[in-house]
């Protein structure tokens, strides 16, 4: 007899709704996304090293390690989610990169305020390598766009080929700065919450009958001057 664990049935049941927001970011420019698991994303402590060592990000931005969480703190924080959003943006060249990186986290974020709104209150983003949404991040000061300013996988100590590939996304490595390279995001999800999920429901119909709703109304009003 096959046994299913209850975190694979739990996901399943709701694969549908969560397919939607796969198809939403391939809407919005993603080359690839699937719905995975939380427990196959992979955390090492050997990544913040590249990031210390290696990255002239590092220390300059509020997104980036020191400041960012610890491998040891993300592989404790992602035994309170179900699964993630993977997506992957693929980038022609390294000209397009930074705008296409900007893109990128617009996306994500977009798509944890729809988990959010939809009931996944604990729905948390990752972006795409270093924050650029601004010329330069000034540590003293509020950050400017706190809705959508999140740390990257790597920030947090996620080996991003490991997960990318348990994804089925095939992300290798970039020999050169011409050959162009893939950019990897997710965002995580918990358990809905059904009530936010109804009130979220009835916001949206709510919503859809006031759009028709003058429509109507412009139409009664014509058929009576005409007659009818």
């Amino acid at each position: 007899m096959k046994i299913v664990s209850q975190e694979h049935k739990t996901l399943s049941q709701e694969q549908k709704t969560l397919e939607g927001y796969v198809q939403e970011a391939l809407r919005g420019g993603a080359t690839y996304s699937r719905v995975i698991l939380a427990s196959k994303i992979i955390t090492s402590e050997w990544v913040r090293l590249k990031c210390q060592f290696g990255c002239d990000a590092y220390g300059s931005r509020r997104t980036c390690p020191p400041l960012s969480p610890t491998p040891s703190l993300t592989r404790r924080m992602l035994k309170e989610f179900s699964g993630a959003i993977f997506v992957a943006l693929r980038v022609p060249n390294g000209g397009v990169e930074r705008k296409l990186r900007r893109k990128g986290r617009r996306l994500l974020g977009s798509l944890e305020r729809q988990l959010f709104l939809d009931g996944y209150y604990s729905a948390f983003a990752m972006g795409f390598g270093p924050c650029n949404l601004c010329p330069s991040c000034d540590l003293t000061l509020d950050c400017k766009h706190p809705e959508i300013a999140r740390p990257s996988m790597e920030a947090c100590g996620i080996d991003v080929y490991a997960t990318a590939r348990g994804a089925g996304f095939p992300l290798r490595v970039v020999r050169t700065y011409e050959e162009g390279c893939s950019l990897c995001g997710l965002v995580l999800f918990g358990k809905r919450d059904s009530r936010s999920w109804a009130v979220s429901r009835q916001s949206s119909a709510a919503s859809r009958r006031s759009r028709t709703a003058p429509r109507k109304s412009a139409s009664r009003k014509k058929e009576k001057r005409d007659g009818k």
